[in-house]
């Protein structure tokens, strides 16, 4: 088995009475695109700084290529990592800030060139850092951490301030990094910023994780609801429950949200207790959704305006009222009139326009008044 590039064992980190990372271990295995997702605050960036040597942990450790950072010889040629695109001096250009950091990685100055040609700042070598847009100084933060021609990227939060052209310029150039043999380690507190590039997903909460594996993983690992109407979802709802499907939870639409069972499955049911069943709509789980109600409790996986209960532990079956007797869906009844309501005429009751005799002709006198 390979070496993984990044590894985390049983780390903590407790800053005074706070625990900001609790017994955190995950994996980031060689030339793949790990996500490293969280909320704000859930402990992301006092990993990073773990991994990278910057915080020492208090319980644990954290190992690159098998050894800790501080104990790589040449690091800029092992990792590189952008921790806060802010930090750049602003009275100094793009090129001055490489050469700087070219000198104490060691690597020549040719390589500050090469690297602002590789995040397309070829443009403003030679234009000063504050006047740079956020989108900029992101570029110019990776190119930073390309100096040494790294095996391994982190990054925390590159995609911060970059314009939607510059997210999709950022993904397609760390999937061209991963299948070049390189390893990405990328933080986010936004699923769907890294979801579709990212290989293997880490989500942690409150500084543990709460999950590991890929993305398609976690897709497969939460069913699908079916959105029913059915003639009488109650007795639907009894049915699946008899037949050990208990998951069916009342929606505000007069539907039942029936998760557990396959849509071939659930008519089946339904026709053997005789009940019409209008319409089954698949409802697939929502990886944002599920992202928050991972990490928040106090969100619901799945919730909708129509549902907001959304996903969920099994509860009992369906005990609402019975369903308005009729037609699917219930008419509803006309609208009555209020009393003494202005009735305006309708085309054709106005009485006819009154004709004007045309005006006079006017006399006209060329010469004008005497």
């Amino acid at each position: 088995m390979a070496q993984p590039a990044v590894e985390v064992r049983g780390a903590s980190k407790t800053f005074g009475h706070t625990d900001a990372v609790t017994d955190l271990s995950m994996t980031v295995r060689p030339g793949r695109i790990t996500g490293f997702l969280g909320p704000n605050g859930s402990g992301k960036s006092t990993t990073l700084r773990m991994i990278l040597g910057l915080v020492t942990p208090t319980a644990g450790e954290c190992l690159i290529e098998g050894v800790p950072a501080r104990a790589l010889r040449e690091p800029a040629t092992v990792v590189g990592a952008v921790l806060d695109s802010q930090r750049l001096h602003p009275r100094r250009t793009a090129r001055a800030h490489l050469l700087v950091h070219a000198a104490a990685a060691g690597v020549p100055d040719s390589r500050a060139d090469e690297v602002l040609a590789e995040v397309g700042l070829s443009s403003v070598a030679r234009t000063r850092i504050g006047t740079f847009s956020l989108g900029m100084r992101g570029r110019l933060a990776l190119a930073t951490a390309l100096l040494g021609r790294p095996r391994i990227l982190v990054l925390d939060e590159p995609a911060n301030g970059l314009d939607p052209q510059g997210i999709a310029w950022l993904r397609s150039y760390l999937t061209g990094f991963a299948r070049s043999g390189g390893t990405v380690l990328i933080s986010s507190h936004i699923l769907g910023e890294v979801a579709q590039i990212v290989d293997d997903v880490v989500i942690v909460s409150g500084g543990s994780a709460v999950y590991r594996g890929t993305v398609e993983e976690l897709r497969r690992a939460q069913h699908r609801r079916l959105l029913v109407a059915a003639a009488d979802p109650a007795g639907l709802a009894r049915a699946l429950a008899a037949d050990g499907v208990s998951d069916v939870r009342s929606l505000r639409d007069g539907r039942i949200g029936v998760v557990g069972a396959a849509e071939d499955r659930l008519r089946e049911i339904a026709n053997a207790a005789g009940i019409a069943v209008f319409g089954v709509v698949a409802e697939e789980v929502d990886l944002e959704q599920l992202f928050l109600a991972m990490t928040a409790p106090h969100y619901v996986a799945g919730a909708t305006a129509l549902a907001p209960g959304g996903y969920g532990p099994p509860t009992p079956p369906y005990s609402g009222p019975p369903p308005p007797a009729g037609p699917y869906p219930p008419q509803y009844p006309q609208q009555t009139r209020y009393p003494h309501q202005q009735q305006y005429p309708q085309p054709g009751q106005y009485p006819p326009q009154q004709q004007y005799p045309p005006h006079p002709p006017q006399p006209t006198n060329p010469g004008g008044p005497r």
